[in-house]
Formats: structure tokens, sequence, C-alpha cells
């Protein structure tokens, strides 16, 4: 992972929060790659913040900040 360029969190209850968060990668990285580094990242937000009943981690190829919708929001 290099990069979270969005984050987005949805508390419905006191122990159901989920994050959803669109997580660069390197362009030339390989989904068993991309896989590799979300599982660990899925596990540490969980062991850090309990409440967090569900985790989304939406991958992208980094730009480094360039390219198409680089800094957009919908």
């Amino acid at each position: 992972m290099r990069r979270v360029p969005d984050l987005v969190t949805l508390v419905q209850g006191p122990q159901d929060v989920l994050v959803a968060a669109e997580v660069s990668y390197e362009a030339s990285a390989t989904a068993a790659e991309v896989e590799a580094a979300s599982e660990p990242a899925d596990r540490a937000i969980r062991s850090a913040f309990p409440a967090v009943a569900r985790v989304h981690l939406d991958p992208a190829p980094d730009h480094g900040g360039r390219g198409p919708g680089a800094g957009q929001r919908p």
C-alpha cells in the first residue's frame, strides 16, 4: 500500500463501525500482492479499533495523485 486517498467511516452503533477506504498500490501490483497487503491491514484496523465490525478496502493503482479523477470526489 502506498496511500489512502479516501477514507470513510460509518458508525451504525456502539460496536458497529464500517471503515471504507480507497487504497492505492503500485500500478504493477498483482492481485495476489494486493490481497497479501490487504489482509494484514484489515486485521490491524480491527485490532486497533474493536468497534470496527466491517472493513472494505478498495484497491486502486497509484498514479502519484495524477491521472483521471485524481483529487476529484464524485
